[in-house]
């Protein structure tokens, strides 16, 4: 696969997005709060400058959703 452009980004996203949305459910365990790291994920995306190739797209776009979730529990953990 191509590394991520501007052209591929968006459709990549919007590809696995309701996938996305139900992974994040399933790991925060709320539907609004996944709704919002889902929205981090694309920015993180978008804000990508990386000079390398990104061979799996999907598994890039679901390690930044992880980590934004992790990072997320993690918080939560200690309030």
């Amino acid at each position: 696969m191509d590394a991520i452009t501007d052209s591929n980004l968006l459709a990549s996203f919007l590809l696995y997005q309701k996938e996305l949305q139900q992974f994040l459910t399933h790991k925060v365990n709320c539907a609004e709060t996944a709704a919002d790291l889902i929205q981090e994920t694309y920015l993180r995306i978008a804000r990508y400058s990386g000079d390398g190739e990104i061979v799996n797209q999907r598994a890039f776009v679901f390690r930044i959703a992880d980590n934004l979730a992790l990072d997320h529990l993690r918080s939560r953990a200690r309030h």
